[in-house]
């Protein structure tokens, strides 16, 4: 775990383990079953076949669905190709809330990635939370699975903030974007897309699938009601890491998105 500023007081300690115990509380009422998370998948795939739209994985719909998990507390699938989808699984309970508890769970995952504690934009750490990814095939049979780490951070007044560290890419696509930036021996990949995120059962329109097909809407299934979002990313790949910085309905510009991964890049 890298850092880049010192640990905040005993104080600050205290009443954030007092917050997480708060929301680990709230979390026991809404954690996902494995039996309901295998029912959601069953779901999903048979939603795939029926359709039989099969499209090509993009490393943009992996961070935004890995995102996802951790903005509306579920699981996420998108057809793909031969690759027919990816559940991201992780759980609030399994959250730390406090900064100096990163190394534990990068034990845990079993990497080490650089992690701030905060940014000079204002930026700062509120929680973290382990995660795993599988990529399925049409059948539902996992063909890939990867550990990975969600850290959040909050700014007053702006959008919250997201960075997926995770040890492989589950796709062999090229890293691709809107725009790309360039820092140190880092080239960086920024992305702005359109998200609906739906229920199992969901239903997608003619407009929904064609704006799909032509790579301008994600749709992600997995969640209890629709939720309609406009994402953005920025990803690179940092020592055998790869990184994201996502966030939702965010002013910032691509170049303040690339200033932030800049900072994560240049720590020790």
């Amino acid at each position: 775990m890298k850092q880049n500023l010192p640990s905040r007081n005993k104080g600050a300690e205290q009443m954030e383990e007092q917050i997480r115990q708060a929301l680990s509380r709230q979390a026991e009422t809404v954690r996902v079953s494995s039996q309901d998370s295998q029912r959601m998948i069953r779901s999903v795939h048979r939603k795939i076949e029926e359709e039989n739209r099969m499209r090509k994985w993009s490393a943009k719909k992996i961070v935004v669905v890995a995102a996802a998990v951790c903005v509306f507390g579920t699981i996420t699938a998108v057809a793909a190709g031969k690759i027919a989808g990816i559940a991201s699984y992780s759980s609030w309970n399994d959250a730390v809330y406090q900064y100096s508890k990163v190394a534990d769970m990068e034990k845990e995952v079993g990497f080490e990635a650089k992690i701030p504690e905060a940014f000079a934009n204002g930026y700062g750490f509120t929680s973290a939370l382990p995660g795993s990814q599988e990529s399925r095939d049409a059948e539902g049979n996992v063909v890939e699975t990867i550990r990975d780490m969600t850290v959040n951070y909050k700014k007053s007044g702006m959008a919250d903030i997201s960075l997926i560290a995770a040890q492989a890419k589950l796709d062999d696509a090229p890293l691709t974007g809107d725009s790309t930036f360039t820092h140190g021996d880092c080239t960086l990949y920024f992305s702005v897309r359109e998200n609906l995120f739906v229920p199992p059962d969901y239903q997608v329109s003619e407009e929904e699938q064609a704006l799909s097909d032509a790579g301008k809407l994600n749709i992600g299934y997995g969640t209890s009601e629709v939720q309609r979002n406009r994402s953005q990313t920025i990803y690179w790949e940092d020592g055998g890491v790869f990184y994201t910085i996502i966030s939702f309905d965010n002013t910032m510009t691509a170049e303040e998105f690339a200033g932030m991964a800049g900072e994560i890049i240049d720590l020790k």
